[in-house]
């Protein structure tokens, strides 16, 4: 409880303004009253406390704080803000600027939430958590700047005393900033101070790495997001990516296990099933490829596709479907120059001369240089 040191200035008050009925001896013990009840978390006997202490001394500057106080915890910021505003005006002292910035904060009212803590900082230039609480402002009206240089000054007056969040925050705001390297450099912070939030900062780190190009990292954070919490709704966004790059990087199988597990979250996903068949067929599974290509098919039938999973029958020795399957890309694809040169290969296996001769011709029509891959 804190002990009140105002009997003093209540007695010269009662002299001089409220008589009898305002004595020190009943306010101090209303006020002691209003503390209890407070910090056992009776907020609506604790306002009443208050209530009758500002009636009975109407310009106690403490005793609109202690009820503003009450106010918040019962969430009514409107009732809050205006007793702060009236301490305030009885004495502007860093406390109560304080509690109206963060009252404001509570609110989203946060350009009026820094303008209080400012004027809390210029009483108190020392104070860490001012600055804390004024960068909260800052990040929230994306003036990222003013949020990193007051996250700096925080962490400058009391670099022990910080915690996880404080680092993350100003990782968040050098990322807005576009500052990627020194975001880094900050969850890093973060992480080594083991904050309950771990798997928020490794989103934000992992988001860093990629913006800065450096996938490596990027996929190494995302995979550990993705153990440590299958369940979120981000980890498709993540498998994609993490796909992706093992698409760049040429690790063709294990793009496939990130693949498959999309393709079976997304089955009517074409894309996906070309992307899985591509890779069977380069890892030179051919009959992998032509399911992948089937269910492709299926789905959305075109040239390329036909195209694609003839040129996988033929490398498993089955000239019949790979000839449907020529016949049907060229249906759809009157100008497809790779389908009629591969079908010319068929028909020259199959001694059709005059077919083949048709073909090749077509092909050397339509510009085709034997030496394209169709994947």
């Amino acid at each position: 409880m804190r002990v009140r040191f105002i009997l003093l200035l209540l007695c010269l008050l009662c002299v001089c303004a409220v008589g009898c009925s305002g004595r020190p001896e009943k306010i101090n013990a209303l006020l002691e009253q209003g503390d209890q009840a407070f910090e056992e978390g009776r907020f609506e006997e604790a306002m009443k406390a208050y209530d009758q202490v500002i009636q009975l001394q109407p310009r106690l500057p403490m005793a609109y704080n202690d009820r503003g106080r009450a106010y918040v915890r019962l969430a009514r910021y409107e009732e809050a803000i205006a007793d702060f505003k009236k301490a305030i005006e009885l004495e502007p002292q860093s406390e109560y600027y304080t509690n109206l910035g963060l009252a404001f904060l509570a609110t989203g009212a946060y350009k009026e939430g820094a303008e209080a803590f400012t004027e809390a900082i210029e009483q108190e230039s020392r104070n860490a958590d001012l600055y804390i609480h004024r960068a909260q402002c800052y990040d929230a009206l994306d003036q990222n700047v003013l949020a990193v240089s007051d996250y700096t000054q925080a962490i400058e007056l009391d670099p022990d005393g910080m915690d996880a969040a404080v680092y993350n925050n100003r990782g968040t705001a050098y990322f807005n900033l576009g500052e990627y390297e020194q975001a880094v450099v900050d969850y890093n912070h973060a992480l080594a101070l083991e904050p309950e939030d771990e798997l928020l900062i490794y989103r934000n780190r992992a988001e860093s790495f990629r913006s800065m190009g450096d996938m490596e990292h990027a996929v190494e954070d995302m995979l550990y997001l993705m153990e440590k919490d299958p369940d979120n709704e981000e980890n498709t966004q993540y498998r994609h990516v993490i796909a992706s790059y093992y698409l760049q990087e040429q690790q063709y199988d294990k793009a496939i296990e990130h693949l498959k597990v999309l393709s079976e979250e997304d089955p009517e996903n074409v894309d996906l099933k070309l992307q899985l068949a591509d890779c069977a067929y380069i890892m030179e599974d051919y009959e992998q490829a032509i399911e992948y290509y089937s269910a492709a098919i299926k789905l959305k039938a075109d040239a390329v596709s036909y195209g694609n999973r003839a040129d996988c029958y033929l490398k498993t020795g089955n000239q019949k479907k790979a000839l449907k399957d020529l016949n049907k890309a060229i249906k759809l694809d009157p100008e497809y120059g790779w389908a009629y040169y591969m079908r010319a290969q068929i028909y020259l296996d199959q001694e059709e001369y005059e077919k083949a001769e048709a073909d090749l011709s077509k092909a050397q029509s339509l510009s085709y240089n034997e030496q394209e891959d169709e994947i």
